[in-house]
């Protein structure tokens, strides 16, 4: 599916949706939603840091990551 503008504002529509009824029955359960939804996704997209194209090792020493002199 492509994401589009269009798909971008409906999924900011509903986010008011989906959070408010928890916010009204107990504004503690809304923010402890949120940080669980925030910490789901972090676990998510850190395995996804190393496969972007083209990315080089990191360095394994400061010998490594500093240009030679001269």
């Amino acid at each position: 599916a492509p994401n589009t503008s269009a798909t971008k504002r409906m999924r900011n529509a509903a986010a008011p949706v989906i959070w408010l009824p928890l916010y009204d029955s107990d504004p503690r359960l809304a923010f402890v939603a949120a940080g669980a939804m925030a910490a789901i996704a972090a676990l998510l997209v850190t395995p996804l840091r190393g496969i972007e194209m083209g990315r080089r090792p990191r360095p394994q020493s400061v010998a490594e990551a500093s240009p030679p002199f001269g």
